[in-house]
């Protein structure tokens, strides 16, 4: 594995503690057709209000990783670790956004940022403070009103948003969340998404399997190899933020590490990359 060293969020991550720990990590699903390996040995490390960006080619495990993070699957072997605990299964502490947003459809943008809270035990008044703070922050309050065939892709991403935000957690772990979106809103959500990280110093973990988005949103990248998943390169983006996709700085990186790894660039990040 190969680690650039440099500064990160203005040199202030890289001074913070590390609060996750992945040690190991290996996960096989085996169904009646075959066995899958997905990942193999994966051990990585991030700082408090730090973005790690995680990419690699389709079905190398990224999701996987995710979801071991977040405590929904469990690993086969090594452990991981956040604050020095022992990840054993879902928390608030650590929520995901995934490709699939799960809003519900009869439910107006802010009942679908209220319905988690209303269901932690919160009072009243402050849940009322955190619908009113992460609405005004995606820019959706005066959308509170709205269903969700209402809204376009966009705000219907920054409602999934919102919503996560509002449960204050550590970890905001996000599964290729613009993957569905057409370009110009996904690049719009990019930048936004890097104001929210911005304002919340929440420690985000991001997956994709585009190259161009991970280096723009990233402060580190970790590239995965080809099933099983592991860690074939680390890079630490040191550039000035907010950043595109097209900023030169961006399109420089991912040009250097597309020319590394063109032996598993597959078809989906082919596409998706016109570098």
């Amino acid at each position: 594995m190969k680690q650039d060293q440099g500064a990160g969020r203005d040199g202030r991550a890289t001074q913070e503690p590390i609060v996750l720990e992945v040690r190991g990590l290996s996960k096989r699903f085996v169904s009646h057709e075959a066995e899958v390996h997905a990942v193999e040995g994966i051990s990585l490390s991030v700082r408090r209000g730090e973005f790690l960006t995680i990419v690699g080619p389709s079905g190398c495990g990224k999701s996987t990783i995710l979801s071991m993070i977040a405590g929904f699957e469990p690993p086969d072997a090594g452990e991981i670790m956040t604050e020095g605990r022992p990840v054993t299964g879902p928390s608030p502490e650590r929520v995901m956004v995934f490709q699939d947003l799960g809003l519900f459809p009869w439910l107006t943008v802010e009942g679908n940022v209220r319905f988690g809270l209303e269901r932690t035990g919160l009072a009243p008044a402050e849940i009322d403070r955190r619908v009113r703070t992460y609405l005004d922050l995606v820019h959706l309050w005066e959308n509170r009103g709205s269903l969700m065939h209402q809204l376009s892709g966009g705000m219907k991403q920054r409602v999934s948003l919102a919503r996560a935000l509002a449960m204050e957690p550590k970890f905001l772990l996000m599964d290729e969340p613009f993957s569905s979106l057409d370009s110009h809103t996904r690049e719009r959500l990019q930048g936004e998404l890097q104001e929210l990280w911005e304002k919340t110093w929440c420690t985000f973990v991001f997956v994709t399997h585009g190259l161009k988005e991970a280096v723009a949103l990233g402060d580190r990248v970790i590239l995965l190899s080809a099933r099983p998943g592991r860690i074939q390169r680390e890079i630490r983006v040191d550039l000035p933020r907010p950043r595109s996709v097209d900023d030169a700085p961006v399109l420089k990186i991912a040009k250097e590490l597309r020319a590394g790894i063109s032996s598993w660039v597959d078809p989906v990040t082919r596409a998706e990359e016109s570098l």
